[in-house]
């Protein structure tokens, strides 16, 4: 069984308090089944800041990012940024 998973972190807010509270959550719902699992999710954060925040360490899994010039374009940004990606357990990818 593959436990999937789509989220859509708060907006704008990269790092907030909102934001690192709901990022265990997901956690928390993929280690309570013990599945496999994919997780869709706008992250609205680069996967670097994901990482280094350490909010994913208890989960077993790989950030499979898209390849390409990025995600979303911003009008507070000239740059395209990396922001939507997966996160797929270590036996799946």
């Amino acid at each position: 069984m593959i436990h999937v998973i789509s989220a859509y972190l708060y907006d704008g807010q990269e790092l907030s308090k909102d934001n690192l509270d709901m990022i265990p959550a997901v956690g928390v719902s993929i280690s309570t089944t013990g599945h496999q699992f994919i997780v869709g999710a706008d992250w609205n954060l680069e996967p670097r800041a994901l990482q280094g925040s350490g909010a994913t360490k208890k989960v077993t899994g790989q950030l499979v990012i898209p390849p390409g010039n990025g995600t979303c374009d911003s009008a507070m940004s000239a740059a395209r940024r990396n922001i939507d990606y997966f996160m797929v357990s270590d036996s799946i990818y």
